[in-house]
């Protein structure tokens, strides 16, 4: 299997990409909501990443999908989320175990949501998954995970195709690391930068799993 390299700014940006097609493909389900001009730019922010947006490749988008769009987006959003609280933890300057633990906990358990609902939503559009296709998202971000919990000597839960954790949760899942890097940031007081740092993304992902627009 061919293995994709990005770095996990890209990585995370694809995913947030990923994740704002899947909110306009429910927009774009009904005439009265429908934005050429929002799709025209996430096209092109596609192009400029190299993502695949399939979910704004058919024509026209079945208004019944709408929930398993939400639910894609949702657990996209998540295992970005998450990759950015690794991130934060991996770089602090003492992060315990639990820490690490924890955040990559919910790194697998976001990964495991996107891979159900990625699988729900190309049944229901194309009547099967598309097991030959490869998501390179989702494929370098079990890698990533896969690498660090080697590294930190973490066995992890949700990394095996029977293992389950349910998409609908994904939002409450959000809500629990943006709670993880709040607390984190209160033990980080003494390093201003990995305590600014967890703030702002806890800020930043609360207000994404809210459906709004970071103020920071």
């Amino acid at each position: 299997m061919k293995s994709y390299r990005l770095t996990v700014p890209k990585l995370v940006a694809r995913l947030r990409l990923k994740a704002e097609a899947c909110r306009l493909a429910v927009l774009q389900s009904q005439p009265a909501t429908r934005d050429p001009l929002r799709k025209r730019q996430i096209w092109e922010e596609g192009k400029r990443l190299k993502a695949d947006l399939w979910m704004l490749r058919q024509v026209p988008i079945n208004a019944s999908l709408s929930h398993e769009w939400v639910k894609l987006g949702e657990a996209a959003d998540a295992v970005a989320d998450a990759c950015e609280a690794v991130e934060i933890v991996t770089s602090a300057p003492a992060p315990t175990r639990d820490q690490r633990v924890e955040v990559l906990e919910s790194l697998a358990e976001s990964l495991c949501m996107l891979r159900i609902a990625h699988r729900a939503a190309q049944t229901k559009v194309f009547g099967r998954h598309k097991s030959g296709a490869v998501d390179p998202d989702q494929q370098q971000a079990f890698e990533h995970t896969s690498q660090i919990a080697k590294k930190w000597r973490v066995h992890l839960p949700f990394m095996t195709l029977d293992e389950h954790a349910d998409p609908e949760d994904a939002a409450e899942l959000r809500r629990e690391i943006a709670d993880f890097l709040v607390d984190s940031a209160r033990k980080w007081g003494a390093y201003g930068s990995h305590a600014t740092a967890s703030r702002r993304m806890a800020c930043i992902s609360g207000l994404r799993s809210q459906g709004g627009s970071p103020c920071l």
